[in-house]
């Protein structure tokens, strides 16, 4: 299919160009005038003697251009889905076929921030095989440490080859990890409320403050696994109890009031007492921790250690591909690159811009979305994932990732989803924010 992509003022498309279905065709009529929970949304537009179909995929990234360098693990997959199974339940609604949705890793979009998923639907013939480059595609970029996502990803493409994949089959894999899944998510929302805006702010003062949403998912998984004890206990029970003791120890005052006690039954009394106001009070305990309080975190927990900074901007070219780039040789001389000889730096222009974005390790993604993104800028004009830096044949690209306020070379703003090459001197803005290139 032939893509362009469009930006206005306030959104951005991709265009899809419609071949052999007129506008008054069912399909073309149902996608065009209703908003079916999952599918992109999607005008209709006649420009020079064409039928152009334009989907919004404003604040949305492609599943390829996501997860270009794999870490595709089992909760994306329950996610995907599931997803996708209910887009295809609200399409019957509609009495539209499944096999017209365009499954492409380059058509499946995906917000950034809530994780949703969005499918395009191309009311045009169909491939046969609609689902094996989707398939094909989560095979090489599983993450090969998550055993029951590579497990369940390479069961599925053998299912898909013997024409045996039945999607309500599927499903019966994802559904009960996806529901267990999503009760704990509630509660890790609920315990990291607030901790990646502030991860933003320090990551913006200063870089080695950057924490991803992984590793606060993992420390709060921990810090929930090891609650209060009162957590796990239900409430019923808990109050059940706390009736028992302070039955018991109404029991003791009244056996003193009314009974002549000797020592002996005294110091009994006594310790029935303490004991039942110990229980008393355990059981109080119990009932106020069950609405959990996560601790604050101390500037401390939030630096990264130097490894791990080292690990999350390594350089991804092997040594092969690096010897294929060692310049020729002409005679005497050596000829050298601009690109081995510069700083490959953009620095922030302006009284107000004190960033700088180093592109010596690509690719680099820049945005304010802390664990989405490589490098965090704080900006209000700066959008969850703006732009995207990448080699290409040994020249530096910068592509737009659909960014709200846009990204501008020497004044010319990017299409979204398009690559320019950098040059040394190019002036490079984004959002407000100007850089220079050298």
């Amino acid at each position: 299919m032939e893509v362009k992509y469009h930006k206005d003022y306030r959104h951005n498309y991709l265009i899809l160009k419609s071949i052999n279905t007129p506008a008054s065709s069912y399909r073309c009529r149902m996608m065009t005038d209703n908003e079916i929970k999952g599918l992109l949304p999607c005008k209709e537009r006649h420009i020079n003697g064409e039928q152009l179909f334009y989907y919004e995929i404003t604040s949305k990234q492609s599943l390829a251009s996501f997860y270009e360098c794999g870490g595709i693990n089992m909760e994306l997959l329950c996610r995907l889905f599931v997803q996708l199974k209910t887009t295809w339940d609200a399409m019957e609604g509609f009495l539209l076929e499944e096999r017209y949705l365009v499954l492409q890793p380059e058509f499946v979009f995906m917000d950034a921030e809530t994780k949703d998923f969005f499918f395009l639907y191309y009311p045009e013939e169909p491939e046969e095989d609609y689902l094996c480059r989707l398939l094909e595609f989560l095979t090489e970029k599983v993450d090969s440490e998550d055993n029951s996502a590579v497990d369940a990803v390479y069961k599925m493409m053998e299912l898909a080859e013997k024409d045996q994949f039945v999607m309500d089959e599927i499903m019966q894999w994802f559904e009960q990890d996806y529901e267990e899944k999503d009760k704990t998510d509630k509660m890790i929302e609920r315990s990291c409320e607030g901790r990646l805006e502030d991860t933003a702010q320090n990551a913006y003062e200063d870089p080695s403050m950057y924490r991803s949403p992984e590793s606060y998912r993992e420390e709060c998984e921990e810090e929930i696994s090891s609650m209060h004890p009162a957590a796990k206990i239900s409430t019923g029970v808990l109050i059940g109890n706390l009736v028992a003791v302070l039955v018991a120890a109404i029991g003791c005052i009244l056996v003193y009031l009314y009974f002549e006690l000797g020592n002996r039954e005294m110091i009994c009394l006594c310790a029935a007492f303490m004991a039942s106001l110990a229980v008393l009070a355990f059981c109080a305990v119990q009932l106020f921790c069950k609405k959990y309080f996560p601790k604050k975190r101390t500037r401390e927990d939030d630096t990264v250690s130097k490894e791990y900074r080292q690990e999350k901007y390594a350089f991804r070219y092997s040594q092969e591909e690096r010897n294929r780039q060692e310049p020729e040789v002409y005679g005497n001389t050596v000829f050298i690159p601009w690109t081995e000889s510069c700083e490959n730096k953009l620095y922030g222009m302006g009284k107000g811009n004190k960033n700088h974005i180093d592109l010596n390790h690509l690719p680099v993604t820049v945005g304010k979305l802390a664990g989405s993104v490589d490098m965090i800028i704080n900006e209000p004009g700066i959008s969850r994932r703006h732009v995207k830096f990448s080699r290409e044949n040994g020249r530096i690209c910068m592509t737009d990732l659909n960014s709200t306020n846009g990204t501008f070379k020497n004044g010319m703003r990017l299409l979204p989803n398009t690559s320019e090459i950098l040059e040394p001197g190019d002036e490079i803005r984004l959002g407000k924010l100007k850089f220079i290139y050298r």
